[in-house]
């Protein structure tokens, strides 16, 4: 253990001190959840990046199952995730008043002795170990899941002012985190104003155009459904496009699988440059008949999985003009209402392809539309990189900000 010397007033306890009451979670199965007059059982979704309540998606579970005077929560309590992915272990948030709710077995109750430590600054140290990924580095890893128990947690060392202090370094710290929080939000609704900006354009061109309407069919020279085959493990061969590869609305490389396929397939599923690539089957109306414009940016074939549909047109239509179309909110609407159900999977097929309603416009007007949404799609992506960059700096505040505080103490490794 490694530590300063402690300001006067000031102690290293264990959290096994502090804490006086402990209280698990309990497990409860989806299919017992009841849409209302249930009790919430909170899941660690439920936790805010901000140290608070996300109250956005509630369970609910039959009364009948829950202790409900064991199970509530009070202002000052504190919950701790000790089931997550490595990211999210960990993770702790401080109940701000009283509610009438339970919590999975992925979470503790937490109360502490008050007498020695404000639960505000308590969570705040939790908050900081989570940022320092202390409960990454020494959490227990199973296959796609995470554990770090209380009684671990307990073993821990804490940094305590005086009780005096404790408060100002929260109202100082509360303060701080309230700006955050506002820097952030605005960042949000600029990033919605830049959002709207786009939208604006695509509905405008619906609006415009749509009197020109007709069936795609017309103008397609050739569709095809995607190689059926999967790679048996790591294999050589010509690249073969998966959803994963094309959800972003372009072609990404960067995890790009590739397949042993003979000669005459590899002609019969390769993309050439201005190909027209539809995903066919997802679980998302997000991306559920989305389109990408497919450029032969790299020197080899390039072939696409049975998940995907290949569209070819013909010398009326410039394939830029389609996918700009096919991002209208018209379209998108169109693709969530032909698409069909089954094992929770959306599926189009060409036949709502053919069937997509599109304007039959002369190629000088595709081009305009094109070179101005290019010049709109360009100041849009700056503006969004400005943005994102802005929203990562605000991000990162919390860290610095915690780290300054408890940073000067390193007690846990």
């Amino acid at each position: 253990m490694k530590s300063n010397a402690l300001p006067e007033g000031g102690k290293i306890k264990k959290i096994s001190e502090l804490i006086i009451n402990q209280l698990s979670g309990f497990a409860c199965a989806i299919d017992t959840m009841v849409e209302r007059d249930g009790y919430v059982q909170l899941r660690p979704f439920n936790f805010g990046d901000n140290g608070r309540l996300k109250l956005d998606t509630l369970y609910q579970i039959p009364i009948d199952q829950v202790d409900t005077n064991i199970y509530s929560l009070k202002k000052g309590d504190i919950l701790f995730n000790n089931t997550n992915s490595i990211e999210l272990v960990g993770k702790s948030l401080l109940v701000d008043k009283e509610y009438p709710f339970a919590f999975s077995n992925h979470i503790n109750r937490l109360r502490v002795d008050t007498n020695s430590v404000i639960p505000a600054y308590f969570q705040y140290h939790l908050r900081y170990m989570w940022i320092k990924e202390h409960f990454a580095f020494n959490c227990k890893k199973w296959i796609g899941q995470a554990g770090y128990t209380v009684n671990k947690l307990a073993e821990q060392m804490i940094f305590l002012p005086s009780l005096e202090n404790q408060q100002k370094i929260v109202e100082k710290l509360d303060n701080q985190m309230a700006q955050i929080e506002t820097m952030k939000k605005e960042s949000e609704k600029q990033k919605e104003i830049s959002n709207n900006l786009r939208d604006s354009f695509l509905i405008e061109m619906y609006q415009k155009y749509s009197i020109f309407l007709t069936s795609f069919d017309e103008f397609i020279s050739e569709s095809c459904n995607g190689f059926g085959e999967r790679p048996n493990g790591v294999e050589a061969g010509p690249i073969v496009l998966r959803i994963a590869d094309v959800s972003s609305g372009q072609v990404d490389y960067s995890n790009a699988r590739r397949g042993n396929v003979a000669w005459e397939l590899q002609q019969k599923y390769k993309l050439n440059s201005d190909d027209l690539i539809f995903i066919r089957v997802n679980g998302s109306m997000d991306f559920i008949g989305k389109c990408i414009l497919f450029n032969d940016e790299i020197n080899e074939p390039v072939l696409f999985n049975d998940h995907l549909i290949r569209i070819r047109v013909n010398d009326e239509f410039i394939p830029e003009f389609v996918k700009i179309w096919c991002e209208t909110p018209f379209i998108r609407r169109y693709m969530a209402d032909k698409a069909s159900t089954s094992a929770g999977q959306l599926t189009i097929n060409r036949s709502v392809l053919n069937e997509m309603p599109i304007p039959k416009v002369d190629k000088s007007i595709q081009k305009i539309v094109i070179e101005y949404y290019k010049r709109l799609n360009s100041e849009f992506k700056q503006l969004n990189s400005m943005i994102y960059f802005q929203f990562n700096a605000i991000n990162q505040l919390p860290a610095s900000i915690l780290n300054e505080v408890f940073g000067q103490y390193q007690i846990n490794s």
